[in-house]
């Protein structure tokens, strides 16, 4: 049996501002990927005129989480607000989304480990994301092309496109704004 769902707004410190009522939301709409981890959400939330300003000019980046009963069941930043009669349209994006915010100015080694590129990347570009890594691709780089400038997201690809010796790889963002790279159901021959 399904709980019921609530919404919780925090702050970039994760201090929580608002959990509203569950009625002033309405509309609640969330997706996940394999390959990003938790993507999009928007719902309604119903309130006075200056609690809709507050979140149109104030807000943006906030933490958004959706839970089900206790578990966190979607997660990510507020991006965007549209103040309308009774309430605001609220949109938010997943965390995978941070990896996309600053290109990363650096370069690797052959030889270097992906864990190292990973942590190294996190730290540098992506201050919204968790550096602990849950899988480990294990991938030695060799021929893959980094350079000054890419973003994360596009070098966390690289990566997991590149695969191990056994297996390819998935990069996602899930819970707790933690990076993870776990094996895809498809080996490598």
């Amino acid at each position: 049996m399904m709980g019921s769902l609530y919404v919780v707004f925090s702050d970039l410190d994760d201090n929580q501002l608002l959990t509203p009522q569950p009625d002033r939301i309405s509309g609640l709409r969330f997706s996940t990927a394999v390959d990003a981890g938790y993507k999009d959400c928007s719902f309604r939330y119903a309130c006075d005129l200056v609690e809709a300003f507050v979140f149109y000019l104030s807000r943006l980046n906030y933490r958004v989480q959706v839970y089900e009963g206790d578990t966190v069941v979607w997660e990510g930043r507020l991006s965007g607000a549209e103040i309308i009669m009774g309430g605001v349209n609220i949109t938010a994006r997943g965390y995978h989304r941070a990896a996309y915010d600053k290109p990363y100015s650096g370069s690797f080694v052959a030889g270097e480990h992906a864990n190292t590129i990973i942590t190294t990347v996190l730290t540098a570009s992506c201050p919204d994301l968790t550096a602990g890594i849950i899988g480990d691709p294990g991938v030695v780089i060799a021929n893959i092309a980094y350079g000054d400038n890419q973003y994360p997201g596009d070098i966390f690809t690289k990566l997991a496109e590149a695969g191990s010796a056994t297996a390819l790889w998935h990069w996602h963002v899930w819970a707790g704004k933690t990076l993870d790279f776990s094996a895809k159901n498809t080996t490598v021959n």
